[in-house]
């Protein structure tokens, strides 16, 4: 029984005899020594170590385990005696008995690779002819003719992709079919490395030349091309700068116009262009929003400023870039503290004044209404010959507000359409407004004036309501609510289509196409495909209930907003 070791050759694990592990160690050791200092030193043991794994498998064949001294010495005899290596070369005089066999290079399996050494495109041609020994050449022309024929390239791709790349040196060796030894390894490394200098020796004599030949013509080529690039180029951004000049000009004095004729307070061409040319004057605005003239002075200049120092930059840089003018420096420092302090002051006016709107009241007075002949209520609009079309279906300009004397009047009433709680006809007043304390919004609701008349089957409403002056616009709104019970019916008159505000119905009608129309409130909503007598008897009012007087009950409903609303939520239709 004898004792084996693991020895990992080249990636391959081997169980190798201790005697002839002990062997095949300093056989390695010698070759290495024999290489040592000397450039690509660990190249070559990869290479010739691979070898060595590839002789072992051969000599185990599967059918061994354990590598015994007789493998050892059969590699040893293949690969050659490294102490019998000569500096001198193979056959040189000189050399010792044992440098034949180490110079002697029988001939060994061939393979075949892809020679990376001898290729125009991929070293498949030179491969083959390194394995058949026939010049590539001639194996490159015979290939220009299949190529010609229509198949070649095909057949040159699938050997590429089938046929190995020799990377190896051992793989170059097996490529030629020469044996894979020390002596031969190193030779294969020795032309690779002498190759690869007069390689780059050619390539640096060849980067000389082009060097003196042709670096005086590029310079001069590149400066040519490079102050071409350069006067092209400021062409176009004098020419692209012209072209914003003009607009920012443009522009300024466009704003510019605006400001001075907002200034001066000539608002009709402003007001008639966003719609406000029948409204109040735009100071008369400014005393419905703030609570002082002095608030709204700080405002208005504030707001001025803030816009004016803007289009001074758009005049300015209209003008340095058509006219190249520059502006001394203070100018600018001079401008941006006066900016920064118009925000400022509109940041303080805007949270005063946010400050108006944060609680909500809303007072709701319930009208019962007389039964009206024939079970359908009509609803029309009352005439009361003010200006402004306010019958534009919600569209709450502010060219439907008027102020006469102290009195501010406002087309933003809607309506809706419920299902009465009962058996009667409702009528709901829901006035609202706001303030910087419940007390404050809760008599600006108050002072809410409206008007409505009923008579019979005929209910007359107004989009129009009034409160004061000095109560300044905080929000003050007017939404009526007619409630239908079970089985009646409402008649939508062309007239109060101004009013209506998505009104709900069974299928969804729009509100301008339910106008004309005749609606019964059925236990879904309403409905123009249901008469008043269709509807079942047993949801149906009692038509022994006394007619009901009118009556009106009043409910304030209180609501404190913590956190300051936006400005526009507050202030735009429904808020």
């Amino acid at each position: 029984m004898k004792k084996t070791l693991t020895a990992n050759i080249s990636g391959t694990v081997f169980h190798i005899e201790e005697d002839a592990y002990t062997a095949m160690h300093r056989y390695l050791s010698s070759i290495r020594s024999q290489f040592e200092g000397s450039e690509g030193q660990d190249e070559i043991m990869a290479d010739i170590e691979a070898r060595i794994s590839e002789l072992f498998t051969e000599r185990l064949d599967g059918r061994r385990q354990v590598v015994s001294m007789a493998d050892v010495d059969h590699v040893i005899g293949v690969m050659g005696q490294p102490e019998d290596y000569s500096s001198e070369e193979p056959g040189q005089a000189g050399g010792s008995a044992g440098s034949a066999n180490w110079s002697t290079t029988s001939g060994g399996h061939k393979r075949l690779f892809r020679d990376p050494d001898d290729k125009w495109v991929g070293g498949v041609l030179g491969g083959i002819g390194a394995y058949f020994n026939i010049d590539p050449l001639i194996l490159r022309l015979i290939y220009l003719v299949f190529l010609f024929l229509g198949f070649g390239f095909i057949l040159y791709v699938i050997l590429w992709a089938v046929v190995p790349k020799a990377t190896t040196a051992a793989e170059k060796l097996s490529m030629r079919g020469e044996a894979v030894n020390v002596e031969n390894l190193k030779r294969q490394f020795n032309e690779g490395a002498e190759r690869f200098e007069k390689g780059a020796r050619e390539v640096a004599e060849e980067a000389r030349e082009m060097g003196r030949r042709y670096v005086p013509r590029a310079r001069k080529s590149s400066e040519e091309f490079l102050g071409f690039l350069g006067q092209a180029g400021r062409l176009i951004l004098t020419a692209l700068g012209k072209i914003f000049g003009f607009f920012f000009l443009l522009a300024g004095s466009v704003f510019a116009i605006a400001l001075i004729v907002a200034m001066l307070g000539h608002y009709d061409l402003m007001m008639n262009n966003t719609g406000l040319g029948n409204g109040p004057e735009l100071h008369q605005w400014t005393m419905l929003l703030f609570e002082t003239p002095a608030q709204s002075t700080w405002a208005w200049v504030a707001l001025m400023v803030f816009l004016l120092i803007p289009v001074i930059g758009l005049l300015y840089g209209g003008i340095h870039l058509l006219f190249d003018v520059k502006a001394p420096k203070w100018f600018g420092l001079a401008l941006a503290p006066i900016w920064i302090a118009s925000i400022i002051v509109l940041s303080f006016v805007g949270a005063r004044f946010g400050n108006q709107f944060r609680t909500k009241e809303v007072i709701r007075d319930v009208i019962d209404l007389q039964e009206p002949v024939g079970q359908t209520l009509t609803l029309a609009a009352i005439e009361n010959g003010r200006q402004g079309d306010w019958m534009r279906s919600y569209h709450r300009d502010l060219d439907q507000v008027e102020v006469e004397g102290d009195s501010v009047h406002m087309a933003w009433a809607d309506l809706d359409i419920r299902q009465s709680r009962d058996q009667q006809f409702h009528i709901v007043f829901e006035r609202r407004a706001r303030g910087a304390a419940g007390k404050e919004a809760y008599q600006r609701a108050r002072s809410i004036v409206n008007r409505y008349e009923h008579h019979d089957s005929l209910l007359l409403l107004t989009p129009w309501y009034s409160f004061q002056v000095g109560d300044h616009y905080r929000g003050q709104r007017v939404h009526v609510v007619v409630e239908v019970p079970i089985g009646r019916a409402v008649h939508f008159d062309s007239s109060i289509q101004g009013m209506m505000y998505d009104i709900d119905n069974v299928d969804n009608t729009l509100d301008r196409d339910m106008v004309g129309r005749t609606w019964t409130m059925t236990q879904k909503g309403l409905s123009d495909r249901v008469a008043p007598e269709d509807v079942p008897d047993d949801i149906r009012p009692n038509s022994d209930t006394p007619k009901a007087t009118a009556t009106t009950t009043t409910v304030v409903t209180r609501t404190k907003t913590l956190v300051l609303p936006d400005l526009w939520s507050v202030m735009r239709p429904g808020a």
